[in-house]
C-alpha cells in the first residue's frame, strides 16, 4: 500500500512511496517530481461517458494519470 507523508509548512507537497506494482491515480499537472523507476501514463478512466461526466460534472481532467512502480520502488511529490 503506497505510503502518504506531507510535507512541508507554507506551501506543503504530498510525498508518495509506492513499492514495486503498487499504483496510484491523480489528477494532471499535479506532480512536482517523480523518480526514474516511475511509469506515468495518460488514461482515459471508466471510458468516454464517465470522462466526459468527471470533466463536466466535477471540473476535473477528461484524461486522469496512472503511475505505476515498474522498476523498483520509488517516491513523487504532488
Amino acid at each position: 500500500m503506497p505510503v502518504f507523508t506531507i510535507t512541508g509548512d507554507v506551501d506543503p507537497f504530498l510525498h508518495i512511496s509506492l513499492e514495486r506494482g503498487e499504483k496510484i491515480y491523480r489528477e494532471s499537472d499535479a506532480m512536482v517530481m517523480m523518480e526514474a523507476c516511475l511509469e506515468l501514463r495518460g488514461c482515459m478512466t471508466g471510458g468516454l461517458g464517465r470522462a466526459l461526466l468527471r470533466r463536466f460534472a466535477n471540473g476535473e481532467s477528461f484524461f486522469q494519470q496512472h503511475m505505476e512502480a515498474v522498476r523498483g520502488s520509488g517516491d513523487c511529490l504532488l
